[in-house]
C-alpha cells in the first residue's frame, strides 16, 4: 500500500466517523474530541513529511488526496464547519478549527470564493472563537489563518500585487460579509497588533492588510474604509513602536504599502458614495475617523527624525484633505448640494487650524516636497518588489506612490488657496507662498524624473505610445499616465497661487521652469498632449507678461522685461518646431500672448 493511499484511507475513515459525531444535536466531546486530535494528527504528520520530502513529489500527492477527500460527500470541511456551528462546547469548536486549519494549510481546496455559502457561517463560528485574552494566543492564529487561507490572501501581503489585485470572481467579497456583520474580526486583529510582543508571520496583520486591497464594494459603509484608513495612520506613523516588532522584513514597505493601499481604497469607495449622492456620509467619516488623527500627523511629520515617517506624514494629512475635496468636483462628479462646499469648510477648520498653529508643518511639508529624490524617497526603481513585477504593476505602483506622495501633500495647499473650499483661502495662500511651497513645485516641474520614472530593471513601464523606445522622456497627462495626478497638481497649484499673489505671477522662477518645459515639448523631449496642461502653461505666461504691462501703466518701470524676457525665450526654441501638430500649439500661443493687453507681436 503506497503511502498515499494509506493516507486517504486514514482521512476516509476519521471523516466518517467525524460526521456522525457531527449528527448529535448538542455535539458529543467524548466522541468528536478524539477524532478531531486524530484528524489533526494526520494531517501535521503528512504536510511534514511532504515537506521533508519533496524530492520523491510526497508533498504534491498529499496535495492530490486532499482535493479527492474534497469529492466526498459531505465534504470534509463542511463536517469540521457543521462541529464548529453545532456543539455549545467551546473544547470542540476549537479543536474543529485547528483540524480545519491543518486541512487548509496541506493544501485542501477550499476558497470563500468557490463556495459562496460557506462565507457567512464560517465567519459567524470564527467570531465566536474570539478570545477575551487581550494577548494573542494560538487560538488568534488559527482564526486568522484560516480566514488568509479561504480567502487565499496567504503571502499577498509580501508581495508586489498586493495594491492591485482584485477579490477572485464567483462569490461575495469576504471583506464586505465581515464589515458588515463580523467587525469583531476585524477590532481583534487590530488589538492584537498592539498588544502582541512579536510580528513576525502574524496572520492577524495580514489579515488586516487584506482590507487595505481596493475595489470596495458599492455598498460598503464609508465609514468602515475611513476607519481602516484611520488604522493605517496609527500603524504608520503614530505608533513607530509597532515597527520595531514586525522583524526582518522592513517596517517601511510594510506602513508605505498599508497607508498607499487603504488610501485607494477609501479614495475608490468615497467616489463611489458621492455619485449616488452620500455626501453627508462621506464627510461625516472623515470628521469621525480621519480628522482626530490630524494633531499627531502633524507632530510627528514636524518632530520625527526619519525622513520616511515624516513623508508618510505629510502624505497622510494630504489624504484628509483630498478626500474631503471629492465632494466637490463639479467637472467630474454629479453637481454637489448647495451647502457641500460650507460643509466642506466647516469640517476641515479644525484640521487647517491645527496646521497653521504649528510653525513649522506647512514649511516642512515644503520642503520635503522640494527636495523630493523621486526613485529614493518615494521608493521608485530601488524597491525590491520592482524587480518581479509586470510592466503594468510597475506602471500601477509608480502611479500609487508618485500620487501619494506628491499629489496628496499637495492637496492641503489647493484647500488652503480655494475660496470655494475654505472661506479664509484670501489669507491662508500666503502662508503657503511663506513656506516655500512655490520653490517646492518649481523643483517637481524641473525634474524630468517626474515625467519619466523607470525601475531597477529598466522595464518600459507604457509612459508612451511607443513601447519600443524606452529611452525617451515622455509627458503623458492624458489617461492611464503613471504622473497624470503629480504633475497636473503641481502645475494647476502654481496657477491658483499665482492668480492670487502677484509676487508669484511675477517670479521668473516660475515662468523659468514652463518655457523650459515648452523647450523639451518643442525638441521632443517631453510629451504635453492634454491640452488643459498646456493651456495652463500659456495662461502663466500670459499671466507674467500682463502683469509687466501693468506695471509700465503705473509707472513703476519703464519697459515690459517680463514680455521681453519670456518673447527671448520663445524666440530661441521656435526653430525646433518641425511637426506640424506642436507648430499648431506655437502658433496658438503666440496669438494669445499678443492678444494681451499693450502687448507687441512676438518679434520676428
Amino acid at each position: 500500500m503506497t503511502a498515499a493511499t494509506s493516507l486517504a484511507n486514514e482521512l476516509s475513515a476519521v471523516g466518517k466517523k467525524l460526521r456522525e459525531a457531527s449528527q448529535h444535536p448538542d455535539g458529543d466531546p467524548d466522541a468528536a474530541l478524539p477524532l478531531l486530535g486524530e484528524l489533526t494528527s494526520i494531517l501535521t504528520k503528512a504536510k511534514d513529511e511532504g515537506a521533508a520530502d519533496k524530492a520523491t513529489d510526497r508533498a504534491e500527492k498529499v496535495t492530490t488526496v486532499l482535493q479527492d477527500v474534497a469529492k466526498s460527500e459531505p465534504p470534509l470541511h463542511q463536517t469540521l464547519l457543521a462541529i464548529m456551528q453545532g456543539t455549545v462546547h467551546r473544547s470542540c469548536r476549537e479543536a474543529a478549527a485547528v483540524a480545519l486549519d491543518k486541512l487548509l494549510r496541506a493544501g485542501y481546496p477550499f476558497l470563500f470564493a468557490s463556495e459562496p455559502a460557506a462565507v457567512e457561517p464560517l465567519l459567524a463560528a470564527l467570531e465566536d472563537l474570539l478570545p477575551d485574552d487581550p494577548c494573542k494566543t494560538e487560538t488568534d492564529d488559527i482564526i486568522f489563518s484560516i480566514l488568509l487561507s479561504a480567502s487565499d490572501n496567504w503571502g499577498s501581503v509580501y508581495t508586489p500585487s498586493m495594491a492591485n489585485r482584485r477579490i477572485k470572481a464567483g462569490g461575495p467579497d469576504y471583506r464586505e460579509v465581515v464589515l458588515a456583520n463580523h467587525q469583531a474580526l476585524l477590532h481583534r486583529a487590530e488589538a492584537l497588533l498592539y498588544h502582541s510582543p512579536t510580528m513576525n508571520n502574524c496572520a492577524a496583520f495580514m489579515f488586516l492588510a487584506s482590507f487595505h486591497l481596493p475595489m470596495a464594494a458599492k455598498s460598503c459603509p464609508v465609514g468602515a474604509r475611513m476607519r481602516q484608513l484611520s488604522v493605517s495612520m496609527q500603524l504608520g506613523v503614530v505608533d513607530e513602536s509597532i515597527g520595531k516588532r514586525l522583524g526582518d522584513y522592513p517596517f517601511k514597505y510594510f506602513a508605505d504599502l498599508l497607508s498607499v493601499s487603504a488610501f485607494i481604497t477609501a479614495q475608490q469607495n468615497t467616489i463611489c458614495a458621492v455619485v449616488t449622492g452620500r455626501y453627508k456620509e462621506v464627510l461625516a467619516a472623515i470628521e469621525e475617523h480621519l480628522v482626530p488623527h490630524l494633531s499627531d500627523l502633524v507632530e510627528k511629520l514636524t518632530s520625527s527624525e526619519d525622513d520616511s515617517i515624516k513623508r508618510r506624514a505629510a502624505s497622510l494629512i494630504g489624504c484628509i484633505f483630498h478626500l474631503a475635496h471629492i465632494p466637490y468636483r463639479p467637472n467630474t462628479l454629479p453637481l454637489p448640494p448647495k451647502d457641500t462646499q460650507m460643509h466642506i469648510d466647516e469640517v476641515m477648520r479644525e484640521p487647517v487650524r491645527v496646521l497653521l498653529s504649528n510653525g513649522s508643518a506647512l514649511q516642512t511639508m515644503a520642503t520635503l516636497l522640494g527636495s523630493t529624490d523621486i526613485a529614493i524617497d518615494l521608493g521608485v526603481g530601488d524597491e525590491p518588489t520592482m524587480l518581479v513585477m509586470s510592466p503594468a504593476q510597475q506602471s500601477q505602483s509608480i502611479r500609487n506612490k508618485v500620487d501619494f506622495g506628491i499629489a496628496m501633500p499637495l492637496a492641503v495647499a489647493r484647500h488652503l488657496s480655494d475660496p470655494a473650499l475654505n472661506r479664509d483661502a484670501h489669507e491662508h495662500v500666503h502662508a503657503l507662498v511663506d513656506a516655500g511651497y512655490v520653490k517646492a513645485l518649481v523643483t517637481l516641474l524641473g525634474d524630468d524624473r517626474l515625467f519619466c520614472v523607470k525601475a531597477a530593471t529598466q522595464v518600459h513601464c507604457g509612459f508612451s505610445d511607443d513601447d519600443e523606445d524606452d529611452s525617451k522622456l515622455v509627458m503623458m497627462v492624458g489617461f492611464g499616465a503613471a504622473t497624470q495626478k503629480a504633475t497636473y497638481e503641481c502645475l494647476d497649484m502654481l496657477y491658483r497661487i499665482a492668480m492670487r499673489v502677484d509676487k508669484v505671477a511675477c517670479d521668473k522662477s516660475v515662468v523659468r521652469v514652463l518655457c523650459d518645459l515648452l523647450a523639451k515639448h518643442a525638441r521632443g523631449e517631453v510629451c504635453i498632449k492634454d491640452e488643459d496642461f498646456y493651456n495652463t502653461i500659456v495662461h502663466l505666461l500670459t499671466e507674467f507678461v500682463a502683469f509687466g504691462d501693468r506695471q509700465v501703466e503705473r509707472g513703476k518701470i519703464a519697459t515690459n522685461v517680463f514680455r521681453t524676457y519670456v518673447f527671448n525665450v520663445l524666440k530661441n526654441f521656435r526653430d525646433l518646431l518641425e511637426e506640424p501638430d506642436k507648430l499648431k500649439q506655437f502658433r496658438a500661443m503666440q496669438r494669445r500672448l499678443e492678444a494681451a493687453r499693450h502687448i507687441a507681436p512676438v518679434p520676428k
